[in-house]
């Protein structure tokens, strides 16, 4: 089977990961729809992930650090230590320009209270442009770990932030879009990474000072839609998402028109989705919070209402991105 760009299809990641994990103490293990290892240390957990940033070539050091926080964010624990891998391709192979991804990546990691402890680096013939990778390592009390498998029926879906905020940055930054729009939309585009952002920290702390969110999920590859998919995947459950309720920048839904592309499957880090129940949504006071949903029974399948209508909620494996960068 020839594979396309983008993440793996589940059925065969699921098939590729199994029997990795041989220790007791591993709590979570790699599977669908969790970006996070848990793993049992005694009194908290310590919580592992790993994340590449392939799409950018622009800022790749703060986005490094940034998509793997969300990673460790949503599972309620605290960032703390960072590995960092630097692959440099020969046309990047420039000292000031290491510098900056190395500058870069100092100044978020001393921004968020994580020490970066480790890593390699190397100039490689082997890659058209650079690309990083990094593990992030955080710690949480067991009793506040967050699975991305607790969704239960009837809990309610939120989300904070706007949907495909990343992938807008990402495109303005990449394509020549000044006959569509003009200089000042174009710059908010570009610096959308920064405002209104794309680390999720702050909205996770904030949700979790009312709450205790039964799951939570950082939209990345694939954006909101597949997303809510790998949450109805690791829960067992279904889903219902009213699209009218789905918040997105006006530059984001007029750049998806001109483009032809679909934001609910345009890479999102910088929202969150979080699944909470129902008796608990009335108490929490966080800004830019939005009520998008319900959790179903998984016989009900994973659908979006859309002007009254229930439809299938669409998959992308492949980030939309993929259309217009590829």
């Amino acid at each position: 089977m020839k594979l396309k760009p983008g993440k793996l299809p589940p059925d065969l990641l699921q098939k590729l990961v199994e029997g990795f994990v041989i220790h007791d103490s591993v709590s979570i293990g790699p599977g669908i729809g969790f970006d996070s290892a848990v793993i049992d240390i005694g009194k908290e957990y310590l919580v592992v992930t790993s994340d590449p940033i392939t799409f950018v070539t622009e800022d790749i050091g703060y986005y490094t650090v940034a998509v793997n926080i969300n990673d460790i964010a949503v599972t309620g624990a605290e960032p703390s230590f960072m590995t960092l891998t630097v692959l440099i391709s020969q046309e990047d192979a420039d000292s000031e320009k290491v510098s900056k991804i190395f500058n870069d990546v100092r100044n978020t990691a001393r921004e968020y209270g994580i020490s970066v402890i480790g890593g390699h680096t190397e100039v490689t013939p082997s890659i058209e442009s650079t690309i990083t990778s990094a593990t992030m390592m955080g710690f949480v009390e067991k009793h506040k770990l967050v699975r991305q498998d607790g969704a239960k029926p009837g809990d309610v879906v939120v989300m904070m932030g706007l949907a495909g905020v990343e992938g807008t940055s990402i495109i303005a930054r990449e394509l020549d879009l000044s006959g569509s729009f003009s200089t000042e939309e174009i710059e908010r585009m570009k610096n959308f990474y920064r405002d209104p952002g794309i680390i999720i920290l702050d909205k996770v702390r904030c949700l979790k000072k009312f709450t205790t969110p039964t799951s939570m999920h950082d939209p990345t590859e694939g954006g909101i839609a597949q997303a809510i998919h790998e949450l109805a995947r690791a829960s067992n459950t279904g889903f219902l998402i009213e699209f009218e309720k789905i918040p997105v920048h006006p530059l984001t839904l007029k750049l998806s028109k001109i483009l032809d592309f679909n934001y609910l499957g345009l890479i999102s880090s910088g929202s969150l989705i979080a699944t909470v129940k129902e008796s608990e949504v009335s108490r929490i006071s966080c800004p830019d919070l939005k009520i998008i949903g319900k959790v179903t029974e998984k016989s009900s399948g994973v659908k979006l209402l859309r002007q009254g209508r229930v439809e299938d909620l669409p998959r992308f494996p492949q980030d939309e991105i993929t259309k217009i960068l590829a």
